[in-house]
């Protein structure tokens, strides 16, 4: 199989898996990690803080829309994947948003832009 192949092969479900997941998220929801101890907890901080000023409602509100959100998230990744979700080992690329979506649109391309220089030089 040559590379461009390998490439569209891997290229062309992660572009429709990324539609799909943007249609589900039209609205901002978190991902609340598991077993990460306090940096779990700083996670749900800044989730709840997001979620009650977009959608204007309590702490626990908010709470309860991003646990929601969460397990639909991974029945969601289960159903179709057929791996556990949360698993790092599961993504080529994770960023913070709390870096700020200009930032991270920034970092994706420049990550995208490396991975494809690299397909056509071999």
């Amino acid at each position: 199989m040559t590379d461009r192949k390998r490439f569209l092969k891997y290229l062309i479900p992660s572009v429709l898996s990324m539609i799909v997941v943007s249609a589900y998220s039209f609205t901002d929801t978190f991902v609340v990690g598991r077993a990460l101890g306090a940096s779990g907890l700083a996670a749900i901080g800044i989730a709840i803080a997001r979620v009650k000023e977009y959608d204007r409602c309590t702490d626990e509100e908010a709470r309860q829309k991003i646990l929601a959100s969460d397990a639909a998230r991974a029945r969601y990744h289960e159903h179709y994947v057929h791996t556990a979700w949360g698993m790092a080992n599961e993504y080529d690329l994770t960023i913070n948003s709390t870096i700020g979506y200009d930032e991270a649109a920034a970092m994706i391309v420049k990550v995208f832009r490396s991975v494809a220089g690299e397909q056509r030089n071999p």
